[in-house]
């Protein structure tokens, strides 16, 4: 399985090497996909190196300055941790892949911004689980 990193930082074009910080990460599977979002890149890494080939240019969501995802609706792309649940062969962008938005951070940090409810984190949650 694939594990997506989305992040915010910036590196010119694709490191060659997974930054330390993410591959040290337990939710690292050894297979990581590593979307910088102000850079537009997205690189392919196997054991914490980039895979020969894998650098590229990506279109996200809004601008990366606008931050993280908060809610379904607001155009921007998710940061963090998540799997890819599926690719989307009818999108109007190539090589459309689906992650499994909100993670369980991302619950919690809606219940805390008062986004969603305890009620609807509990079913989130327990979906995600």
């Amino acid at each position: 399985m694939f594990m997506l990193l989305i992040d915010a930082a910036a590196w010119a074009d694709c490191p060659s090497r997974l930054p330390p910080e993410y591959a040290d990460d337990t939710r690292s599977s050894g297979r990581v996909i590593l979307v910088v979002k102000d850079a537009r890149s997205v690189g392919v890494y196997e054991n914490d190196s980039l895979v020969p080939g894998t650098c590229f240019t990506v279109r996200l969501g809004a601008s990366a300055d606008d931050g993280p995802k908060a809610r379904k609706g607001d155009m921007r792309t998710p940061e963090g941790w998540y799997a890819i649940s599926h690719r989307n062969p009818s999108s109007s962008y190539y090589r459309s892949l689906g992650v499994n938005f909100p993670n369980f951070d991302d619950v919690m940090h809606g219940i805390e911004q008062g986004v969603i409810d305890n009620a609807t984190g509990n079913e989130l949650t327990a979906a995600i689980n």
